[in-house]
């Protein structure tokens, strides 16, 4: 959401390219934010509840966003579930963005076996490879197989924008930079009780300023 709103998330903290005054990132965290907070209609969803993959596999949502991984797991736990796959809502269809997740394969030093186990990822990720592709039902990352992929419903919504999908995250320390995001979520609906406005808005510029800066110290 942020990301298709304009907003970047870096070295800099939370940047954005648009004009003076026009910065969306407190209009997407209050969106993001109001399904947790009583005070809206739109309250549904608090810390109490069950994982949203669990109660969508238990028929308790109507949709829920996930990444390719997660279809497997849906079909494991609810063989029976009738579900499709389309592409992510998008806040500019003309101008789409979509942010990666992906597996790196890595054998730790440490292993008695190093030879092999490079030996078998060497196998799944070259020679193997359409094999493993197939019968995983995981998006390729080698274009030569892009148009076979964009035929299977499973796979199609992925694969159609896997060129132009990109990380939401570069830098050092991903925990630290996610539970920086987490922090930030939670005091924006917690501000500190006041009949003042002005000093609940500066409670949440100091809660954004403290995620900035967080976030920065780990590129």
């Amino acid at each position: 959401m942020l990301k298709q709103s304009g907003v970047d998330l870096g070295k800099g903290g939370f940047t954005w390219s648009g004009g003076k005054g026009e910065n969306p990132l407190r209009n997407v965290l209050d969106f993001y934010t109001d399904f947790a907070n009583p005070e809206r209609d739109t309250y549904t969803w608090n810390a109490a509840q069950e994982t949203a993959l669990d109660r969508f596999v238990k028929g308790g949502l109507a949709f829920f966003f996930g990444y390719n991984y997660h279809y497997n797991l849906i079909k494991a736990q609810g063989a029976n579930i009738n579900i499709d796959i389309i592409p992510l809502i998008q806040l500019n269809p003309e101008n789409p963005v979509n942010v990666t997740n992906y597996s790196l394969q890595c054998v730790v030093a440490k292993s008695k076996n190093q030879e092999l186990a490079w030996n078998f990822i060497n196998y799944l990720a070259n020679l193997n490879v359409k094999d493993y592709l197939d019968k995983s039902l995981r998006p390729t990352a080698k274009r030569a197989y892009l148009i076979e992929q964009k035929s299977k419903p499973e796979l199609a919504p992925f694969v159609n924008n896997l060129l132009i999908a990109e990380n939401w995250y570069r830098g050092r320390n991903y925990e630290a930079a996610k539970e920086s995001l987490e922090l930030l979520f939670s005091d924006w609906l917690n501000p500190p009780k006041s009949d003042r406005e002005t000093d609940i808005l500066k409670w949440k510029e100091s809660a954004i300023s403290r995620a900035a800066t967080k976030i920065s110290q780990t590129y």
